[in-house]
């Protein structure tokens, strides 16, 4: 499922069910005002999860949404990684996730995020 879908379902609910149907994951809601306004998607493997997706509400972007739900997981967790285009690695490095180059998919560079299980941010790079 494409992240724009899952972001889609998550601010329209009538599509929301097919769609969560078939998620290959987890989610993670963040509420405010008695609705949802962000959501993580991830997978968990062990002491580690995936993000899949994240999406959060765009009245509600750069408002702290998203890494407070990335903060979330990764208490439950421990180590999260993810896999981002260079929109997202200034996201993922406020975050405290260590970013690297990972190639690129459809020739468009990615981006490998890792966020260790220690507690403590990643050393910015």
């Amino acid at each position: 499922m494409p992240p724009e879908l899952l972001g889609l379902a998550m601010f329209r609910p009538q599509q929301a069910a097919e769609l969560l149907r078939e998620y290959p994951g987890e989610l993670a809601l963040a509420w405010a005002g008695g609705r949802p306004v962000g959501v993580l998607g991830y997978r968990r493997d062990g002491p580690t999860a995936t993000i899949l997706h994240i999406a959060v509400e765009p009245a509600w972007r750069r408002r702290g949404v998203g890494r407070q739900l990335v903060s979330w997981l990764a208490k439950r967790v421990g180590t999260v990684v993810a896999e981002t285009d260079s929109s997202a690695v200034d996201f993922y490095r406020r975050c405290g996730f260590s970013v690297e180059p990972a190639g690129e998919r459809g020739g468009t560079p990615r981006y490998a995020a890792r966020r260790p299980a220690t507690g403590r941010p990643a050393a910015r790079g």
